[in-house]
C-alpha cells in the first residue's frame, strides 16, 4: 500500500512525499524478505531522489537496489524500473 502512494506521489511528481512512502514501504518489504519487489521499490525511491536534486542519495539508493538483486541472484533486471 505505501508504495502505491509513493508512486502516486512520484507520478503528481511531488518527489518529497514519494520518498517518504517509500521508506515505509522499503521498511515492510525488509521485513517480508520480498527481495524482487525491494529492488523495484528502492530504484523507484531513487528515481525520486534524482528529481530532487539529491544525486548523492539516488547514487546510494540504487546502489542498495543493485547489491539487492545481486545478493538474491536475481539475474534478469529488466522488470526492475
Amino acid at each position: 500500500a505505501y508504495s502505491v502512494m509513493a508512486n502516486t506521489y512520484s507520478s503528481k511528481e511531488e518527489y518529497g512525499l514519494a520518498t517518504l512512502y517509500y521508506d515505509s514501504s522499503i521498511d515492510l518489504e525488509s521485513a517480508k524478505s520480498k527481495s524482487k519487489t525491494l529492488a523495484t521499490i528502492l530504484s523507484n525511491k531513487a528515481f525520486a531522489e534524482q528529481q530532487l536534486k539529491q544525486f548523492n542519495k539516488a547514487l546510494s539508493t540504487y546502489y542498495q537496489a543493485l547489491q539487492v538483486l545481486n545478493l538474491n541472484n536475481i539475474e534478469n533486471h529488466t522488470d526492475v524500473h
